[in-house]
């Protein structure tokens, strides 16, 4: 993964709770050439996970914005900074954590491990300029909405779930949860044809799905924002 990025020439860096002496031998394992990327520890800052220092600080260190960052984690604490600093979750399973626990604590995405991410690469991207408009969702697009979210689903969760929970993830069930949290549904796209969805429970990102051919075009950095 980290020589895909940097073949790609994407700027990243590697934040971690744990103290600089405790991090290092681990960052050593993995046998590439770190000169050059920023590392933010423990040491580094006030708070740890889950306030959103560590992230704050390596986008600071990457002189990013928080329209330009993706966070790629293992934890919940990961998922829940990123989305304190209104920052891109994105969880992978390999950490320890369902894929429910990710989600609710904010992953937009989720993967099996850094590989399975590797291969999905391009669906996670996000632009830095030209966010999509965001708007309240109309009862009239129930249906499409309901089929936003049925195939999104399926793309990202069905290879990882027990065969029970995706025959019960039906289009009709994705429809009637959308009845229910309408008037708590926002979305990008134009009247009659979103492009993608965000559902708020309280104060937290509930729920967020984009159309696969929306896709990197900014949608789910506009939901989040």
């Amino acid at each position: 993964m980290l020589q895909a990025l940097g073949d790609a020439e994407i700027p990243f860096a590697i934040a971690t709770s744990g103290r600089l002496q405790s991090a290092a031998p681990a960052l050593e394992t993995l046998r590439f050439d770190f000169t050059d990327i920023p590392i933010v520890t423990r040491d580094d800052v006030k708070y740890a996970k889950p306030d959103p220092d560590l992230f704050l600080r390596a986008a600071e260190r990457l002189k990013v914005g928080a329209d330009a960052v993706s966070v790629v984690g293992d934890s919940v604490w990961d998922m829940l900074a990123a989305t304190r600093a209104r920052f891109l979750g994105i969880g992978l399973l390999s950490g320890g954590y369902g894929l429910e626990e990710l989600e609710r604590s904010g992953a937009y995405r989720v993967f099996a491990d850094p590989a399975d991410m590797l291969r999905h690469l391009d669906e996670v991207g996000r632009p830095a300029v030209n966010r999509p408009d965001v708007r309240d969702a109309g009862e009239d697009e129930i249906d499409q909405l309901a089929t936003v979210w049925c195939e999104a689903w399926r793309d990202a969760h069905a290879h990882l779930m027990p065969v029970e929970l995706t025959r019960v993830r039906t289009w009709e069930s994705f429809r009637s949860r959308l009845e229910e949290a309408l008037p708590n549904i926002r979305v990008t796209g134009p009247p009659a044809d979103p492009t993608g969805f965000c559902i708020i429970k309280g104060d937290e990102l509930y729920q967020l799905f984009v159309a696969a051919h929306a896709r990197g075009s900014g949608a789910a950095v506009a939901l989040i924002g």
